[in-house]
């Protein structure tokens, strides 16, 4: 398994809050009973962010294998845009979560396959797990990750192609985003919204007291829950607020679920609490939103990292472990997006060179996606030209993941392309696979503009090249005959 592969993976459900509480248990939304005896066969939790979606579902993962049912959690990113990188992260987790090679002819059939082509490998997985026996629950989070992209239309065709003794349980922002009427219709579907997710009286006065000790009167209680409308986030950011007494009334008079307003709370009640060397620390480990001791270690060499990280995890200050077992962190993501914003806002700079220590920290270690990521969001043109350049080769016509290689491609500059006449060529193989033939050749165009400066050996090369890369596309177009006499000649 490569180490892109690893990393994705780990994004399981939440175990346990900071400090090592346990996340408030809801009675009320245990797992379904439809679910679990196999009645229906998708169960979603669609509402904005915040709403405890994952600490729902991570709640019915653990009663689901209780109940024998083996489980899956895919956390999905922008990299699952592309359908074979989604695809490929899938089998890894059921290789390493569920403990079982469940689908060893649709891993040999997924590295002979492009982005474009990912059909019969539905099939083939449908297969083998339904020859397997085996009852199953994949878990997808953050499907606003996706934003209808190609990654979407994927877990269409899961959702389609898998067999009846498969489930799903799908967490996400938009419940839009998946066209899931024709199985609500079916009755093969639980649904749950910000409706259901929402606290109630009951459960924002166990909140505030177990997790924070925070205890409130029936009109404050009243009050917090009407401004927060039950949003999980906001509840515990208000908690924390009204942790002195002294001020609790005065900050619940002003508090409001406003983003603005959340982000001046975190800077005025959390942040600006803490020490200069605590500060610089999580703005730093903010920035690539997942992380680890020894990516901490080099964002920030100057400090106690171990020391800092431990005070983090038990202040209550957003930061939690990723899953168990691992030395994986993540912030709340409100959190997470305030020491961000702020690092751009206040030391610009800084946030460039975090990100390309961040860059140079993924690609050392075999994270070549996250590295090339970083480089184009610090946009240091260059490292990235360099390092796209590197895998071209291998992402187009190695492992089919044109999808991202066009959307890096897209990003970089043209004066930078040019610089890398080889990403040309690789852009027009991609372009070609994908049907797109009148940009192929126009990039096939460009790259001819540059041969004459290049040395003769790589011009050379590249011409030949692009000959057999436009016999194919001919070929491919009904001239095979003519094509092929061209191609034993050359």
């Amino acid at each position: 398994m490569s180490a892109v592969t690893a990393a994705s993976i780990r994004h399981g459900p939440p175990r346990a809050a900071a400090g090592g509480k346990i996340r408030l248990a809801r009675p009320r939304l245990a797992l379904p009973e439809a679910l679990r005896d196999g009645e229906c066969s998708i169960a979603t939790l669609f509402a904005p962010a915040g709403y405890g979606k994952s600490t729902v579902m991570s709640q019915w993962r653990n009663a689901l294998e209780q109940a024998g049912i083996a489980c899956a959690w895919l956390r999905l990113r922008g990299r699952h845009h592309d359908p074979k990188i989604l695809l490929k992260d899938l089998l890894a987790c059921l290789e390493m979560q569920v403990g079982a090679n469940l689908c060893p002819a649709t891993q040999k059939n997924l590295r002979s396959i492009t982005s474009f082509a990912v059909e019969p490998v539905l099939n083939s997985m449908a297969r083998e797990l339904s020859r397997s026996g085996t009852r199953l629950a994949l878990f997808f989070d953050d499907l606003e990750a996706l934003n209808q992209s190609d990654g979407t239309r994927t877990i269409m065709g899961l959702l389609e192609f898998m067999p009846k003794q498969v489930c799903f349980v799908l967490g996400g922002r938009d419940a839009a985003q998946l066209p899931l009427r024709k199985y609500a219709l079916a009755g093969e579907t639980v649904e749950l919204g910000p409706g259901e997710l929402q606290f109630t009286l009951d459960e924002a006065r166990q909140l505030l007291a177990e997790l924070h000790g925070v205890e409130l009167g029936g009109d404050a209680l009243s009050e917090v829950l009407k401004k927060t409308e039950g949003w999980a986030a906001a509840l515990h950011l208000c908690a924390v607020g009204m942790s002195d007494a002294r001020r609790s009334q005065r900050f619940l008079s002003h508090f409001s679920g406003a983003e603005g307003d959340l982000a001046e709370y975190l800077n005025e009640s959390v942040f600006s609490g803490l020490n200069p060397q605590m500060q610089d620390f999580l703005m730093r480990v903010a920035v690539p939103g997942q992380f680890g001791l020894s990516l901490a270690q080099h964002l920030a060499p100057e400090h106690d990292v171990a020391g800092l990280l431990d005070h983090a995890l038990h202040a209550n200050i957003f930061l939690y472990p990723v899953d168990d077992g691992h030395d994986e962190y993540r912030f709340h993501a409100l959190y997470r997006d305030f020491l961000s914003r702020r690092l751009r806002a206040h030391a610009p700079k800084r946030w460039v060179q975090v990100l390309i220590a961040t860059g140079d920290w993924y690609w050392d270690h075999g994270h070549q996606g996250e590295a090339i990521e970083s480089a184009r969001l610090a946009e240091d043109w260059q490292t990235m030209g360099q390092r796209l350049s590197s895998v071209s080769e291998a992402m187009t016509m190695h492992h089919g993941e044109h999808l991202s290689y066009l959307k890096w491609l897209g990003a970089l500059p043209e004066q930078e392309r040019n610089k890398h006449p080889e990403l040309l060529f690789h852009q027009a193989w991609a372009l070609d696979v994908n049907k797109r033939t009148a940009e192929s050749e126009a990039a096939l165009c460009q790259l001819e503009k540059l041969l004459p400066d290049l040395e003769a050996e790589a011009a050379q090369d590249l011409t030949r090249r692009i000959r057999l890369l436009r016999m194919i596309r001919e070929t491919l177009r009904d001239r095979g005959q003519v094509q092929l006499d061209a191609l034993r000649a050359w």
